[in-house]
């Protein structure tokens, strides 16, 4: 069995924009350094995906307004222009290359999304054909560059969904969206204007080609800041605005429908607007680019909140706890203190019955060793008398009276006399 990592190379590098790491990070840079941060930290972005000679600048608005510190999960999700869908589908790849270091695709993710049976699964070469998700990669990696290692992306390429199924799938991420630490990018341009593209709707009353083109843009713009999936697909409907990434902002517009039935608040802002050219007769083309982030400052509050509550919750706990061992620590202590009182009296009982012990032990010893002088006295073959020391008589007891008795006893003298 293999354990060859399946890896998307950067197949556009070299022709969408540079392949050399080091020019792609100065070229970054100056792009995100002229861009201010009005909106941090983003919540969901809507950001170009043409070339980066055209968008580069424009897509910097929307990526200035992430913040690296607190997203833990980047999901990027890009229209399909090369091979026609009717669901989304996930990639088969573990990583993502780009010039300046390697995505990692977030497995368990996707292994729950591909759990729900709404996803197919892309085949490597349509990954690598397909430029939408593409196109946010080295943005992506250059506004997560100081948490490169804490991050995971979820590319979805989305199909030509009906407005049903972007309910569906909007349903179905708004979990996702509602994660302060997850991060949406949503890759699409906006009106593509010319005989090429096939579209070519103007509105006299505003002038110039060019600004019946932003005029139409700037309308769905609007929509698009009122977070209203409905109104939004009966503008596409009635403009036939040729927008590429509608269908992923439908996904995004729904999820956040979602999330209004669950009392969380979002907001929306349009950062920039872009046109690669501008069009002035019928036979120019442009596709046009923007930059807007939803911010969702009200999902973070209610967030923080209802963290906030549950750290009070479990604060209330622990009190609790605490009140509880401090409880069974004075119980313990006041059964400690009548156990040393127990001990001791224990002790004292216990050195008064050693003192009578030894004073019994002694009276014994005592005893038995008048004892043993008794039994030795009874076993002696010698005199018995008052006042007359042991062994007095000597070895001759009889010899020992006929000359003492005398000495005793006056009148025994007398006689012998």
């Amino acid at each position: 069995m293999s354990n060859r990592v399946v890896c998307r190379e950067a197949s556009h590098a070299g022709s969408w924009y540079t392949a050399t790491g080091s020019q792609l990070n100065a070229q970054l840079e100056g792009w995100l350094s002229q861009a201010q941060t009005t909106k941090r930290p983003a919540r969901a972005i809507i950001a170009p995906h043409a070339g980066y000679t055209y968008c580069g600048a424009c897509a910097a608005f929307a990526y200035k307004q992430i913040d690296p510190s607190i997203t833990r999960r980047v999901f990027i999700l890009g229209p399909s222009h090369h091979v026609p869908l009717s669901r989304c589908a996930l990639s088969p790849a573990e990583v993502y290359r780009t010039p300046l270091y390697d995505l990692r695709i977030d497995q368990k993710v996707y292994a729950d999304l591909w759990k729900t049976g709404m996803f197919e699964r892309m085949t490597l070469q349509t990954d690598e054909e397909e430029h939408s998700i593409e196109m946010q990669l080295p943005y992506t990696a250059k506004a997560m560059e100081s948490h490169k290692d804490d991050f995971a992306i979820v590319p979805i390429l989305v199909g030509a969904l009906n407005e049903s199924k972007e309910q569906d799938y909007g349903k179905l991420l708004s979990k996702y969206l509602a994660d302060p630490s997850n991060l949406f990018v949503i890759s699409s341009d906006f009106c593509h204007w010319g005989q090429r593209f096939r579209y070519t709707y103007y509105d006299e009353t505003q002038g110039e080609i060019y600004r019946s083109i932003e005029h139409l843009d700037k309308m769905g713009m609007s929509i698009i800041e009122q977070l209203d999936p409905i109104s939004f697909s009966n503008y596409l409907k009635k403009y036939r605005n040729t927008i590429c990434g509608r269908h992923p902002i439908g996904v995004l517009l729904n999820a956040v429908e979602e999330l209004k039935k669950n009392g969380i608040d979002m907001n929306c802002s349009f950062l920039n607007y872009a046109q690669s050219s501008q069009c002035r007769n019928w036979q120019d083309s442009s596709p046009d680019f923007i930059a807007i982030v939803e911010a969702c400052m009200e999902s973070h509050r209610q967030y923080f909140e209802s963290q906030f509550s549950r750290l009070e919750e479990m604060g209330r706990g622990c009190d609790a706890k605490l009140s509880s061992i401090q409880m069974e620590f004075v119980n313990l202590s006041r059964n400690t203190k009548a156990l040393k009182v127990d001990l001791s009296g224990l002790c004292d009982r216990v050195d008064k019955n050693t003192k009578s012990a030894y004073l019994c032990s002694t009276r014994i010893d005592q005893s038995e060793a008048k004892m043993a002088d008794l039994e030795h006295r009874n076993r002696c073959p010698n005199l018995r008398m008052v006042a007359l020391e042991e062994n007095h008589e000597g070895s001759d007891a009889v010899a020992f009276l006929m000359k003492s008795l005398p000495q005793w006893f006056q009148s025994l003298a007398d006689k012998k006399n």
